[in-house]
Formats: structure tokens, sequence, C-alpha cells
């Protein structure tokens, strides 16, 4: 995702406060005896598994935690994990800092996520779908551990949305899940399936995460995990899932034990598709609002104000009363499913993608202005948007729902809310300075 895209994910980085995180062991608590890797459970070359008939020189890490209750450790972990997947995401080992890089790379890779969970232990890792075209696609990696002889844990890294995908996300659908996060969550399955069976995984602990789209699909995933409605064998016991910045993705949700999901309620992204029109996520969801936690968390402010000047070389800019009022825009704009697909309003661009005068629904305007721009950046579809929102008459609900998105697109041009409240650098950051009310708080 380039830097002018609209859910920006800007600059993650991590001063010496969150350099203990990278170097801590992690939940699996003991490495493996002096001289033994985890090379000696897999051959790298062609990523098969390795025999563990002999295993009498193994220390297998502990896993030693409860799907069933909530985990400081593996949360931290989880999200940790959900901000490394952005491929634009670099550790810097001279000073133990993480940021994003301004253009991705011709063939992306999230090189950092990969490098931490090598450091964890993990093997055998693989990413998929990084930089395709495929709108209804998710980008993921995959990696797995010995935790005995016998029984292995798998972790599932979602990445958020990734180029096209941005076009998926304004598929709501009319069906009990949203439409394109169920394609992905499908998509999902086939993969991890084929990395199982080429792996030869047996009694697996699935460990599941992601920020953003990537939360929203995760959730699904461990949804039918724990339900065993997948071609692998599993129970919610086996099944350990933390989510960030988590859309609704369903009008029938369970109360999962084991599906943990975090939300600021002041980010537009996990308050969509509406709570009004009957929607929410599986599992139990922990909120807190980041534009207090900046005015009353001293740690989380540090944190956040690090990351926003060093990369933005702003102040961190966060508002409740923006998201909610554009809540109520879009909700006025489409009260239910079936208006977000057909009542229509006039745009009148200039040129662009659209170059006539045309009706837009709220789905077309979201699909074709907002999605677009978040996908090719403002440089393509800006012009066309601002022709747009300009014919609009003064006080327009669509004009205040896009000038939300485009961050201040319409003068005074000061309002990010969207992109530093959404980012997940800002739910690594909460979560780690104890900014959710969670069990253990």
């Amino acid at each position: 995702m380039k830097k002018t895209a609209i859910f920006l994910i800007t600059a993650l980085t991590l001063a010496a406060a969150l350099s203990a995180c990278t170097a801590r062991t992690p939940p699996m608590k003991e490495g493996l005896t002096s001289g033994q890797s985890n090379a000696a459970m897999a051959d790298e070359s062609t990523g098969e598994h390795t025999s563990l008939e002999d295993d009498t020189a193994i220390v297998f890490p502990v896993w030693n935690h409860n799907a069933n209750r909530y985990d400081k450790e593996l949360a931290e972990q989880a999200a940790l994990y959900a901000m490394l997947a952005y491929d634009e995401s670099v550790y810097d080992p001279a000073d133990s800092s993480y940021y994003s890089k301004t253009e991705r790379d011709a063939v992306p890779v999230p090189e950092s996520l990969q490098s931490q969970l090598s450091a964890d232990g993990y093997q055998s890792i693989q990413s998929e779908n990084y930089g395709n075209e495929e709108e209804n696609d998710i980008s993921y990696t995959l990696a797995y551990q010995h935790i005995n002889k016998d029984q292995v844990s798998l972790v599932v890294v979602l990445r958020g949305t990734d180029g096209v995908e941005w076009l998926g996300n304004m598929d709501v659908g009319r069906d009990t899940r949203h439409e394109s996060f169920e394609k992905a969550n499908q998509a999902l399955q086939t993969g991890v399936n084929a990395y199982v069976e080429k792996h030869q995984l047996k009694n697996i602990l699935f460990f599941v995460t992601g920020h953003s789209r990537g939360a929203a699909v995760a959730n699904l995933y461990a949804e039918d995990l724990s339900r065993n409605a997948t071609a692998l064998e599993s129970k919610a016991s086996n099944v350990f899932c933390y989510t960030f910045a988590t859309p609704n993705n369903t009008t029938a949700p369970t109360e999962e034990k084991n599906i943990f999901n975090f939300c600021f309620e002041d980010d537009f992204v996990p308050q969509v598709p509406l709570a009004r029109w009957g929607y929410a996520k599986y599992g139990k969801t922990f909120m807190a609002s980041a534009q207090a936690l900046y005015g009353t968390n001293p740690d989380f402010k540090k944190l956040v104000d690090t990351n926003i000047r060093l990369s933005n070389h702003r102040e961190p800019s966060f508002d409740q009363a923006a998201t909610e009022k554009v809540l109520d825009d879009f909700y006025s704009l489409a009260p239910s499913v079936e208006v977000y697909y057909t009542k229509a309003y006039m745009m009148s661009p200039d040129h662009g993608l659209v170059s006539r005068e045309e009706d837009q629904t709220m789905y077309g305007f979201m699909r074709n202005y907002i999605g677009n721009a978040a996908a090719k950046g403002l440089a393509d579809i800006g012009s066309s948007l601002g022709s747009a929102l300009k014919r609009l008459p003064a006080g327009n609900d669509v004009k205040a729902v896009a000038d939300y998105f485009i961050e201040g697109w319409l003068p005074p041009h000061s309002r990010n809310s969207i992109n530093d409240t959404h980012q997940a650098f800002t739910y690594y950051a909460a979560l780690k300075t104890g900014g959710f009310s969670t069990p253990d708080s």
C-alpha cells in the first residue's frame, strides 16, 4: 500500500521501549537444547516434515495457554505479528526500531514478520498473495512449531487490506456473512489445508491473528475452526484467536470464548458493516477510545508521539466526534444493506474514472471512489473525487463521508482521525500499555 493510500499504514517506529518485545522469549517459553535448532525438525530446502522419532535430545517449547481464557502474552504477540504482517514494515537492528517504507517492493514480502517468526522458533515460514490483483483474496503467512512429539502450533497471520482488496471490502453482500470477507476466508482455508498436507501436520493448535481486513477474515476462520466447520479437524480448545480493528462480518454472531477482538470506538472500520444493519463479529470484543487514551495514558501517548512525529512530522490526530458523526452520516445515507445497494445520489465528475453525470449508490460511491482511491492512491483518483465532491450541495452527507476518508480532502485539510486511529501500530501501542480493559487488567 503506498503512502498515498486512504487507510495509510504509516511508519511503525518503535523506540527502545518496544525493543524488549522483539527480543523477549516467545510464548513457547523454552527453546531447544544447545546445538539443536528447528532445522532438526524440518528440511528447509524442501519444507518437508522430518521425523521426530528420536526426540531424546529435544526440549520442546512449553505451550501452557488456555484458548478459552484471555492470555496477555499471546495477545501482545498476536498484536506484534498483525502489525508486522504489512510488508512495508522494516526492522532496523541498529536501533531496534520498525518503520514503514514509502514504496512497496516489486515483489512484496513481509520480511520483518518472517524474521520475527523465525526468532520465535517457527519454521517453514510461507507468505502468500502479497501484492496480487485479486480483490477477494487475503494476504497471509503460515508457520509452525512443534510443542511436543505429536503436536504443533500453527500460526496464521493475516495482513490488512492489500491493494485492490479495498474494492472487495465494499462488497457487503446480502447473506449472513460479509461477501468478500467470506470469499477470502474460503480461499484462506484452501491455502492452510494445502500447507498442512504438505508438511504432514497433525494434532494442531491454531494461533490466528490479523488487523483490519485481516482481522475480519481471521475472525471468520477461527469461528469455522472452533465449530469444526473446515476440512481440518479442530475444536475450540485448540483455536487461539486475537484480532485488531476487526470489522463486523456476520448477522449471526456467536460468543465464542476463544476469539478475542480489540477495537477502538473512534475507529470507523470495526463498526462497519453497521451494527444498525444487524452486523457484528464472532467472539468477545474489548473496546477503548484512542483519543481518550492519548489524553490519559502517558505510556500510550509516548509511543504514539514517537511513531507519528518520526513518520509524518506532525502531531497525532484522534477525533472520536468525527467518527461518530460519519457513522451517523453513513447511516442516514444507507439505513440498510438494501438501501446501500439501491438508493442513488447524483455525482457530476469532470474526469477520472467517471466521465459523465451519473447517479451513484452508496455502494458505488464507496467502491468507485473510496475503494479505488485506497487501492490506487489519490494521484489516480483524487482529482475525480474532488470534482465530484465540489458539485455536491454544501452539508451533503456524502461529502462529509468522503472528507473523513480522504483525511481532510476538503478545506481546512486538517483531519487525520481515520489514519492515526486505525493503524496497526496504534492498536499495538494500546495493548502494550494496558489501554484495553481485559480480564487481567
